[in-house]
């Protein structure tokens, strides 16, 4: 018994041995979703891209300003959405949201919504963009940023955090109808935390977001 007591008091003081071991599991089981994080963003992008060549403009962008989602009569309504249109004209399309066990991800195209915009595509763990990461969550989205920049940093490089302080993630679509399953918001400004001292990702981020 005394030998049992000891065991479970390591554990729970996350000290010995088996409380190493149970942090490595969740780093591999972490590590094996990261990857499946990045190449579901791939595949997106992939995808987005193809379209662009076919069509001669980005899927999402009926006006071919070259800005996704600026046009809300047309890129926000339900079969004018990045998603929609991916959905609509092009083959193996990934799940929206990604589900890994008890983590999901959601991923949304649009625009920054500042006055130079950009292309996003923005990953969340929610519908609506407003819950913030775990620390399995982030653990994640860390070695996706890594995958991507080559280290992990939100304030730079193309994958950056949307964080409490920096400002909401506005989503058009809230009550459009899914595509073959997939949900389908369509981003019109993102606070986008861009700037200062490289900085660690915490657990005040509600996003992630990739400049296409």
């Amino acid at each position: 018994m005394a030998i049992i007591g000891g065991i479970i008091t390591s554990v729970a003081k996350g000290k010995g041995p088996f409380a190493a071991a149970v942090a490595t599991v969740t780093d591999i089981i972490n590590s094996a979703k990261s990857k499946q994080l990045a190449s579901n963003i791939m595949r997106w992008r992939i995808l987005t891209d193809a379209f662009k060549d076919r069509n001669g403009r980005m899927p999402g962008d009926s006006s071919k300003s070259g800005i996704i989602g600026n046009n809300p009569s047309t890129d926000s309504v339900s079969d004018g959405t990045t998603i929609a249109e991916i959905v609509m004209s092009m083959k193996e399309v990934p799940a929206n949201p990604l589900v890994m066990g008890d983590m999901s991800f959601f991923i949304y195209f649009g625009n920054s919504g500042d006055s130079s915009p950009q292309n996003v595509m923005v990953i969340c763990k929610d519908t609506f963009c407003t819950n913030t990461f775990t620390n399995d969550e982030l653990s994640v989205i860390k070695m996706v940023d890594v995958t991507v920049d080559g280290v992990s940093d939100s304030l730079s490089g193309h994958l950056t955090a949307v964080t409490l302080s920096t400002g909401a993630i506005t989503l058009l679509g809230k009550g459009l109808s899914e595509q073959k399953g997939r949900i389908n918001n369509v981003v019109t400004s993102v606070g986008m935390a861009t700037s200062g001292s490289p900085k660690e990702w915490d657990t005040t981020a509600v996003a992630a977001v990739l400049v296409l």
